[in-house]
């Protein structure tokens, strides 16, 4: 199962999903390696445990938070 989640406006798919790998150590997969109608999401795969996906989220939380300031 997977999401596709919407991105912030000001990022690329591929610039938000390096930033959030190196800042907050969580992959995601940029939304345009799909086509280009991809771009604007990134696609998040829902295939760990519970404990580790909600772990992600809240890395991704923070991570968003921050890029926001």
């Amino acid at each position: 199962m997977f999401i596709w989640a919407p991105i912030p406006e000001g990022w690329t798919s591929r610039q938000i999903s390096r930033e959030m790998l190196y800042s907050a150590g969580v992959v995601v997969i940029p939304g345009d390696a799909f086509g280009k109608e991809g771009e604007g999401y990134v696609r998040i795969a829902l295939v760990q445990e519970e404990d580790r996906l909600r772990e992600a989220v809240r890395r991704i939380g923070r991570f968003l938070r921050e890029a926001s300031r």
